[in-house]
């Protein structure tokens, strides 16, 4: 089940209708909700809880393997991925009219389990994440500027990168794979520069980022 808690503390369980399964995936500044459900076929559908209570579907049109809805900005504008029928995933974009746009990263690839996975929106609708290229066959991440402009990237020596968060300013971070075997932290700023880390005491499978601020302060895991 999917729950909001207000600041003065009270709880609010929820979940859309049909649901058997609920994960609340992202939250705005006006108090707006997005994730997902599986229906009892399994399937998933994004959807949209606003600030009071009201719960919207939200299904790409035509995807026929799923729709998940990870972020929405101040503006209500969401992001997200579907599975097309070959289990390829694609990133989308919907803005607050309910209007759906759909992309690929370029090099994205087309089988089964590959293709575009979105994370994280800013207000100024720059949207990032990974996406599985065919050649070579590894990660790399991405930012889409508002007007459909694609930024990829990869911190140095990288054999996979997963970008997941984005702040107002357009700081991104998330995990790279540095060898086979080492996973590390990366903060991209807006104007590209990379920077890598890993906490000192952390074994070579451990440090995760899950969070940026508006300073640029990152929080996580290890």
């Amino acid at each position: 089940h999917g729950f909001a808690r207000a600041a003065n503390g009270t709880i609010a369980s929820f979940d859309p209708p049909g649901s058997m399964f609920t994960d609340p995936l992202g939250i705005n500044s006006r108090g707006a909700v997005v994730g997902y459900y599986d229906d009892k076929k399994s399937i998933a559908h994004g959807f949209l809880r606003g600030a009071g209570g009201k719960i919207t579907v939200i299904d790409f049109p035509g995807a026929k393997g799923g729709t998940l809805a990870w972020c929405i900005n101040q503006n209500g504008v969401i992001a997200g991925d579907y599975i097309d029928a070959k289990h390829v995933y694609h990133g989308f974009v919907r803005d607050a009219g309910g209007k759906f746009t759909s992309f690929d990263a370029p090099g994205a690839g087309a089988k089964n389990g590959q293709g575009t996975y979105v994370y994280g929106i800013n207000n100024d609708g720059v949207i990032t994440g990974y996406f599985f290229a065919n050649a070579p066959k590894m990660n790399h991440g991405f930012a889409r500027a508002a007007n459909g402009t694609f930024t990829t990237f990869d911190p140095e020596g990288s054999v996979g990168t997963y970008s997941r968060y984005i702040n107002a300013a357009g700081a991104i971070t998330g995990t790279y794979l540095a060898n086979e075997y080492t996973t590390d932290g990366f903060a991209r700023a807006a104007d590209g520069t990379i920077a890598t880390f890993s906490v000192p005491e952390a074994a070579a499978l451990g440090t995760v980022p899950t969070g940026i601020n508006a300073s640029g302060v990152i929080v996580g895991t290890y």
